[in-house]
């Protein structure tokens, strides 16, 4: 298959065959685990589970480790949540960018299997509530466990509802009061959004993205705390546990509610995502996987 039509699989697989997969319903959560752990290890990647539990439901982070992975020296992490909110089958939230996190490390397997450098691909648990900014949040756990650890996580792109886009007019939503983002009016771009400290990685990624001639535009977005509204804004996926654990970090998103209106609704479906911009992502991400040789890094 193409990485269009394993796109397509796993978003069905997870949002159709599976449905909501909450930490409230710990079989279909656990259902998911597996199938994504299965297709990172036919990648060719080797998967621990990281595991905790959550008020006695047993769970687990998902860590992948590129091929030739040594552990010495600057790391790159390229993460997503595999959770959902209770009743909804999360095609775009989040089941787009776990089909984009397992064509991206396919891709870095196939094409680059001895330049992929040290990189980890991790599958979050418990992003959404009643984890939700919370200690039990899967990344929370995984960005303390790591900062105690030996290795030197440098950045980690977090991929946050990447699979909705538009051509038309309007489509792209823009907060009252944040007018000056710069965000044009049509949702066809990918949103690079970091803090203060990601300023260095949120710039390095956006030109290796534009490099890529992947053809996925893509916006760079840096908080530096000016904006109450706007800094509250890019807390709302995983990106803040690194962000607080003072991991530079980005979110990699369609702007999520601002663009794409199913959000955390029962209409956020397969049908309604564009697989092939997603595959446009996937080889963007994949460039930048491997194209860690240059200043920043």
């Amino acid at each position: 298959m193409s990485h269009i039509e394993q796109l397509l699989k796993h978003v069905r697989v997870l949002s159709q065959d599976i449905g909501s997969r909450s930490v409230c319903e710990p079989d279909k959560l656990e259902a998911a685990a597996l199938y994504i752990e299965g297709e990172l290890d036919f990648a060719g990647l080797h998967v621990l589970r990281q595991k905790y539990e959550v008020r006695g439901t047993k769970t687990a982070n998902l860590v992948a480790r590129s091929p030739n992975w040594t552990g010495e020296g600057p790391v790159l992490l390229l993460g997503a949540h595999y959770d959902t909110v209770r009743g909804t089958p999360g095609a775009d939230d989040n089941a787009s960018a776990v089909g984009v996190l397992i064509e991206t490390a396919r891709k870095v397997v196939e094409e680059a299997p001895g330049r992929s450098g040290n990189l980890l691909f991790v599958a979050f648990s418990t992003e959404e509530p009643p984890c939700f900014n919370t200690r039990l949040m899967g990344s929370r756990i995984f960005a303390e466990r790591i900062k105690g650890s030996e290795i030197e996580l440098r950045g980690a792109l977090v991929l946050e509802m990447v699979g909705y886009f538009s051509n038309q007019p309007g489509s792209q939503d823009i907060p009252e009061g944040l007018e000056f983002l710069g965000f044009p009016d049509v949702g066809n771009f990918i949103a690079l959004a970091g803090d203060r400290q990601s300023a260095d990685l949120a710039e390095w990624t956006h030109s290796i993205f534009e490099e890529s001639d992947a053809g996925i535009p893509a916006l760079k977005l840096v908080d530096l705390g000016l904006h109450p509204a706007l800094s509250n804004l890019l807390r709302l996926s995983d990106n803040a546990s690194f962000w607080d654990a003072g991991i530079p970090a980005l979110m990699v998103t369609d702007t999520a509610f601002l663009r794409n209106h199913n959000y955390h609704k029962e209409t956020d479906t397969a049908g309604t995502l564009d697989y092939e911009a997603m595959g446009k992502l996937v080889k963007a991400l994949a460039y930048t996987l491997v194209r860690k040789n240059s200043a920043y890094w």
